[in-house]
């Protein structure tokens, strides 16, 4: 039981920590908020140039209207796992768990399918990854090419992330980036917030944690964050132009409470524009007896004027120190819905965009504004309270999962209600990454690459010139033993000195996927395959194209996209994506409702693994009925995962 309730406390710690992020008013590629976020590629999502000596890999961004090829600040983190970044003897190429880390805010245009490459002909014998994001809001798009070269190539000069530690203590350190400058005490607790963007000056006392429990099962005890700065162990960092990596340890022994000693870190990303963590989890027992967890960030006198805004206080609350909680609408909501808040003025701004999984008897958004001083015992820090704000869960021996999932962003001075419903927006429709190969063939095959899109792979190839050219076979393999399967035919332009572009669906692929069971990984559907083109003459000579190898990757998140068209008559199509799951496959239902809450009609109902999927809606009920025109719910259940959106129907 005591190390559970440690292991509670790290997992508010984690929380806390996590929430201190920033943002910025530079716009880049996308002129949205978009802008403020990083891309993380997997070495797993472009296995075709694993293996690669990471200084032989160059990240560049193509500029359509000045024909430019520009290299753009990026890195790569090399992890000998899942989770761990502290390598002893790093082999530096790149792995399948190793990551690629640029901005979104850095990408640029398609390259045109017969543009050159860059200016580097040792590049042009490898491939090349075409590496497309799209914003699953709008569906805009931009692109970002990763080459490979022996050559010393240029790189991008820019740097957006610094580290600094203290020369007089292992804890305190100092994270400097874009927007924000973090200070972290002798026990790695956040205590110094600076926003160069806004008036510049620390604004944050410190963050705050509150964990009320029962120890022996009757006496009343409060943990707080200052339990960490007595218990500091290391501080494990990796630092690069874009993102800067922090891992803090801390050993607390409160054996004289009869608590057993337990060791545990906080691992945070912090980017040019944010501080990021994945989702932090942990599980409170009955007999933990846990009744309050409490997590806020406290201001200091400096935030002095700032105004508080969430979706609940669209009018906003004045930071001044004797509001106390200003009678605010606290309430937030349960996963998966989206809660924000933010806390801005002259000084910058600071946006807050997070999800809550429901656990306890009551949850609610902690907001305190108060400059009374307290007595050392009642409080930390300066021991008042001015802006405190953060999540607060109550209840009698709360038990169950807790689970947070963050995005921080600090921005400029004064920005509108209106940013955190965009962050929302964007924290729970998250960018898609479709990545892509290319070869660079210099005779009359200019290019040929397979797209994964979906759960299908579009081939295009591009002819410079062609002379006597009856068509091409399309052929397919699943690996390297197996025999060439024709696909189809495409008929050629006979002879010609124009480009010519060729495209072609394969729709008969399965999409990569794998299960855990009985602790043994079992494949489902490989999903990996080899396209070449037999290109024929009309005297029946031909010749083959290089191979192309692409893996059709299960979807990363679990998404539930708006239909199309919206508002629609008479039918619409809904599009939906399930995430590698821990089995083959989970019961999965798509249903309409009214806004009264009545079901109107079940699209979907039966087992699906992970993939890509849509259903079509005729806009008729159950009965096979006609509904009237108004606005509808879909709700799509995925096993223990659930979204719904709003559709209008029209006469």
């Amino acid at each position: 039981m005591a190390s559970r309730i440690i292991a509670a406390i790290s997992i508010i710690f984690i929380v806390i920590c996590f929430a201190a992020s920033v943002g910025v008013t530079a716009e880049g590629y996308w002129n949205s908020s978009r802008d403020y976020e990083p891309v993380v590629l997997k070495g797993l999502d472009i296995k075709n140039i694993v293996s690669v000596p990471i200084n032989q890999i160059y990240l560049y961004k193509y500029n359509l209207a000045q024909n430019l090829w520009t290299p753009i600040p990026f890195q790569i983190d090399q992890k000998d796992d899942s989770s761990h970044y502290w390598l002893p003897a790093p082999n530096d190429t790149l792995d399948t768990n190793d990551e690629v880390v640029f901005m979104a805010r850095d990408m640029g245009d398609k390259a045109p399918d017969n543009t050159f490459w860059i200016n580097d002909p040792e590049s042009r014998k490898n491939e090349r990854i075409e590496l497309a994001v799209i914003d699953t809001l709008d569906s805009r798009q931009a692109w970002i090419y990763i080459y490979q070269s022996k050559n010393s190539l240029a790189l991008a000069s820019e740097s957006y992330m610094s580290y600094s530690p203290d020369s007089k203590s292992a804890g305190a350190d100092t994270v400097f980036a874009m927007t924000y400058i973090e200070g972290n005490s002798d026990g790695g607790i956040q205590e110094y917030w600076s926003l160069p963007l806004g008036s510049g000056v620390d604004i944050l006392d410190r963050l705050k944690v509150r964990l009320g429990m029962l120890l022996y099962n009757f006496i009343p005890f409060t943990a707080r964050e200052d339990l960490l700065e007595t218990y500091f162990v290391k501080i494990e960092k990796k630092v690069g132009p874009v993102r800067v990596i922090r891992d803090v340890f801390w050993n607390i022994d409160l054996s004289s409470l009869g608590v057993d000693p337990f060791l545990f870190d906080l691992l945070l990303y912090y980017y040019p524009f944010s501080i990021e963590s994945g989702g932090v989890s942990g599980t409170f027992q009955p007999d933990d007896h846990i009744s309050l967890i409490r997590q806020s960030f406290d201001l200091n006198p400096a935030a002095a004027g700032m105004k508080f805004y969430n979706p609940n206080n669209a009018s906003g609350l004045t930071i001044d120190g004797t509001g106390n909680s200003d009678g605010i609408d606290d309430s937030i909501n349960d996963s998966p819905d989206v809660n924000w808040y933010l806390i801005t003025g002259s000084q910058g701004t600071i946006a807050f965009v997070f999800s809550l999984s429901p656990i306890g008897n009551e949850q609610v958004l902690y907001y305190y504004d108060n400059n009374e001083v307290l007595k050392e015992e009642e409080d930390t820090g300066d021991r008042m309270s001015w802006g405190d704000t953060g999540i607060e869960i109550s209840g009698k021996d709360i038990s169950g999962r807790i689970s947070y999932n963050y995005q921080a962003f600090y921005l400029e001075a004064n920005r509108a209600f209106s940013l955190g419903d965009s962050l929302a927006a964007n924290f729970k429709s998250p960018m898609k990454i479709r990545v892509e190969s290319n070869f660079y063939v210099p005779v009359e095959l200019a290019t040929f690459r397979a797209i994964e899109t979906e759960g299908k792979v579009l081939l295009e190839w591009i002819t410079e010139s062609e002379l006597n050219n009856f068509g091409f076979d399309i052929q397919r393999k699943a690996d390297e033993v197996s025999g060439w399967q024709q696909l189809g035919f495409i008929e050629g332009k006979g002879t010609t000195a124009a480009p010519q572009k060729y495209t072609f669906i394969d729709e008969s692929v399965n999409v990569g996927a794998y299960y855990y069971r009985l602790k043994q990984i079992e494949s489902v559907n490989v999903g990996a395959y080899y396209y070449r083109l037999k290109q024929i003459d009309f005297d029946g000579s031909f010749e083959f194209s290089d191979e192309l190898f692409i893996e059709i990757q299960p979807p990363n998140a679990f998404v539930l996209y708006q239909n199309y068209p919206n508002p629609f008559n008479p039918e619409t199509i809904i599009h939906y994506q399930i995430p590698e799951l821990m089995r083959a496959s989970v019961p999965v239902e798509i249903k309409i409702f009214n806004l009264l809450g009545d079901e109107v009609k079940t699209l979907v109902q039966k087992d699906q693994g992970a993939g890509f999927y849509s259903v079509t809606w005729n806009g008729r009920n159950d009965q096979d009925e006609s509904v009237a025109a108004g606005t509808y719910i879909y709700q799509l259940k995925a096993g223990s995962l659930v979204q719904a959106k709003n559709m209008l129907v029209l006469q």
